[in-house]
This record gives structure tokens, sequence and C-alpha cells, in this order.
């Protein structure tokens, strides 16, 4: 015999009364379409996510957080990572490895990509036996506009003699200005201190040449590539456009894409699951991992879920806010308003968040 409370009782009688196993009722008493299962086990989706909407509200949590997901509900076929380049996707990669339970049994077995494999920027980590029919959990990492453009323009700087594959192409920057100017041998090192104004200036340079008449900000560029449909022959498998192409440089029919998608982003990333940011990326990816173990008990490793969530956040090591002037912080804001619309960032400011480096 199983025990529940009466608020329990009533969610239950909803779904039952909604159609059982596909149904549900949402707030207001309305039907709306689910995923497969019993009632029991929409019961519990639905309390876990009433809890974590209540703690997203007492955290003050991103705008995109508390935004309904149009994406389909249980079950899935796997966990898929979306991947925007310099936004946390490398360490969300390994973590998911890690809290991936795979064991030599007939239980459940959540499989990670093999070796730092992907297609499209886009990791894969499946359930054994799952149907290739059904969807993916999506987790999409994101970043803020202003820090992400400083990670980057050090990445490249780190990156300057090295054939990194994730280095963006020198055919992005525009004119004929020498890269030392852009990436000075003092801020090459991990273990580099900030100089202003040596670094803030080359920042702006390097920021505006990439982008010189650009519609577009890169990171609105990448955003839009993790979801784009279709691809022109000379991007690779592996890649979705981020690598591959040069926000100055974009057709203009990419570019009307660009700006059509992100005005309507609940559309546009209609298939993803849950948001992870990078200045919150522990607790964000813990409670994506949840969100997943309740559908597919078994999957993840809730232990080492727990020692997520007591991680403390990540603190730039570079002030984001010493590497832009008001001129560069409007010129950003403007090239990726969508961005800092949708998700409720301001320039160096994750909503509710330290920065990330």
């Amino acid at each position: 015999m199983v025990c529940i409370s009466f608020r329990e009782w009533l969610l239950l009688a909803s779904i039952i009364v909604c159609g059982g196993e596909e149904n549900l009722c949402n707030a207001r008493g309305e039907c709306t379409v689910g995923g497969r299962g019993d009632p029991m086990a929409l019961l519990q989706v639905q309390l876990n996510h009433e809890v974590n909407s209540s703690q997203m509200r007492s955290a003050d949590r991103f705008k995109f957080l508390h935004a309904p997901s149009l994406a389909a509900r249980p079950p899935y076929r796997g966990i898929e990572l979306a991947h925007l380049l310099k936004a946390g996707g490398s360490a969300a990669f390994s973590i998911i490895n890690r809290a991936a339970h795979c064991e030599d049994h007939d239980g459940v077995c959540l499989k990670h990509p093999e070796g730092y494999t992907y297609s499209r920027q886009k990791f894969h980590y499946k359930l054994r036996g799952a149907s290739e029919r059904l969807p993916y959990f999506r987790i999409q990492v994101m970043r803020e506009p202003c820090s992400y453009y400083v990670s980057m323009w050090r990445f490249q700087g780190q990156q300057h003699t090295s054939e990194h594959p994730h280095k963006l192409a020198k055919a992005c920057l525009s004119g004929n200005t020498s890269e030392a100017d852009y990436f000075p041998i003092s801020m090459r090192s991990d273990k580099s201190k900030l100089k202003v104004p040596e670094h803030s200036d080359a920042f702006s340079r390097w920021m505006r040449s990439v982008h010189a008449g650009a519609s577009v900000g890169t990171i609105s560029h990448r955003l839009w590539c993790t979801a784009r449909k279709t691809y022109s022959a000379k991007i690779p498998p592996w890649d979705d456009g981020q690598l591959g192409e040069c926000s100055r440089t974009l057709p203009s029919e990419t570019i009307s894409e660009i700006q059509e998608g992100l005005e309507d982003p609940e559309q546009l990333f209609a298939n993803v699951h849950c948001w992870v940011d990078m200045a919150n990326l522990s607790a964000d990816l813990a409670s994506c991992l949840r969100q997943f173990h309740t559908a597919h008990p078994g999957s993840i490793d809730l232990a080492f879920v727990e020692q997520l969530e007591a991680q403390p956040k990540h603190k730039a090591t570079w002030a984001c806010d010493s590497m832009f002037d008001a001129d560069l912080k409007q010129f950003v804001m403007k090239m990726d308003d969508p961005v800092f619309k949708r998700f409720g960032y301001s320039c160096c400011r994750p909503h509710g968040f330290h920065e990330a480096s």
C-alpha cells in the first residue's frame, strides 16, 4: 500500500481525469498533453517540477528557467548536450560523463559518447535499449555575452600559435592589423594578470575587427547555430557553423534566419528541456540531471549530483567590467540585443549570478 498526501491525491486525480497515461491538468485545471507513463510516474514529475519551480523563484533564477518548455516529455532516448563554444560545454560534457550510470548488468544504463566525439556540436548519451524514435532530453549551455567575448578573446590569445580545433578562423579578422596587436604576449598565459589599458585596448580592437560590418554578434550567431536545421556543404559534419562561419561575413539569407529565429526564441529552442548557465554551471547542471533521473530512475549517480550542488560558484579571474568602456558595452548590447533580452542579462552581469571567466 502506498500512502500519499492530500495534495498528491489531488494531483493524481487530475492526471486520471485528464486521461491517465497521456495527459495532465495544469495549474488552471486544463488538460495538457504529456509523455506516456503510469499516473504515479507523472505525479512524481509534476511534484518534482513544483519543487524546482519554488526553488528557482527563491533563488531569483534566470527568465528562461521560468518559461514553460515546449519540449517533449518522457520517456527519452537519452541526454543530448548542445555545445555552445566557450560557454562551459566541455565542463558539462565531463560532468555528465561522471554522472551517467552504466554498469555491467541488466539495469538502467546511460552510456556516454566514446571519446570526445560529437555531431554538429551535439553530444549524445544513450539509454541502453531505448527506441531511436524517442526524443532526447536536451540540455543547452548558455553564457552572458560580454563575459563570453572576454573568454573567447583570451582563448584565442592563449592558442595563438597552436592548431587547436576550436580556434576562430583568421579569416574572421578584418583588415591587415598584426595579430600581436590583438593578442599581446602579456595576456597569452593562463596565469597572466589583467593590465589596463593594454589588455582592454587590445580586446576592443579584436572585438571590432571580428565584428566589422556584422549585423549580429558572434554569440548570437553561435547560439542560433545550436538550433539550426540546415547546413551548407562547406560546413563539416562535426561543426554546426560555430567554427565554419564568421559573423561579419554571413550571407544575407543566414542573417535573416538568425534574426527571425532569435525574435521568437521560445519556438527556436522549443526542444530544450533544461538550460545551464556557465555562471552557475554546477548547480544548474545538477538540476538538469535530477530532472532526467526523475524520468529514468537509476540513470544518474545522485551521490555525485549532491557533490555538484555543494560546489561554490565560479568567480572570474579577470574582471569583465574592466575590459569594456561605455562605447564597447553599447556596441555589444546592440549586436546581441535579442540574447540580452531573452535571458535577462546586462553586460558583464549574468542575471542573479556572479560572472564567470
